[in-house]
């Protein structure tokens, strides 16, 4: 399939979940309180999108990748702007409350009637594939290959943004520093998906 296809096929499928009344309603809050963290949640969701389409994922499938991509960070509401957008270097308390914001969203969706594929993303997107992630430690056999996508492009994306904190890298050096943590914090498979839709 040609990126334009994809790309355009990825945009319908994004505006189609995104009006859906409760993840309307959800990112209006989160857009709201940061609209970074808003515009960070598209981005992934869109790419990831181009990835299941390109791997030829059913439509339920990728609806469900949609859906936990775009809300995968959802629960960074619950975590203070003073520490969100905070531009030194965060504290041990401060990182370990960046560090639950998994567990506030994967609670905010549950309570909306999320179903579990949705959830595995929103919990676990920090996981890494060594057990090294947060919050749980999974190993990879715990991990979804739909989490493991938004993983993946969570962390480029942020990469590859302006951040208080940090310069922003091209898309070819992110995609470098990505391909040093493959197996060990990344799934191959999804770095190579990820540099297919965004280098053709």
């Amino acid at each position: 399939m040609e990126k334009k296809s994809i790309e355009q096929r990825a945009r319908l499928m994004l505006d189609g979940v995104i009006i859906e009344p409760d993840t309307a309603e959800i990112l209006s809050s989160l857009k709201e309180y940061s609209n970074r963290t808003f515009v960070h949640s598209l981005n992934v969701a869109f790419i990831s999108i181009q990835i299941g389409l390109d791997w030829g994922f059913d439509e339920s499938r990728i609806v469900n990748l949609a859906k936990g991509a775009v809300l995968h960070d959802i629960g960074k509401i619950k975590i203070p702007l003073s520490i969100l957008e905070k531009k030194d270097a965060l504290t041990e308390e401060e990182f370990a409350r960046i560090r639950l914001h998994p567990v506030y969203g994967y609670e905010l969706a549950r309570k909306r009637g999320y179903g579990s594929p949705v959830l595995d993303i929103i919990l676990h997107h920090h996981e890494h594939i060594d057990g090294s992630g947060y919050p749980d430690g999974h190993k990879v056999t715990g991990l979804s290959l739909e989490t493991q996508i938004v993983s993946v492009v969570d962390t480029w994306d942020a990469m590859t943004s302006t951040r208080s904190y940090k310069p922003e890298l091209s898309g070819q050096d992110a995609m470098l520093e990505l391909a040093d943590f493959t197996d060990s914090f990344y799934n191959t498979e999804a770095v190579r998906g990820l540099r297919n839709v965004t280098d053709k």
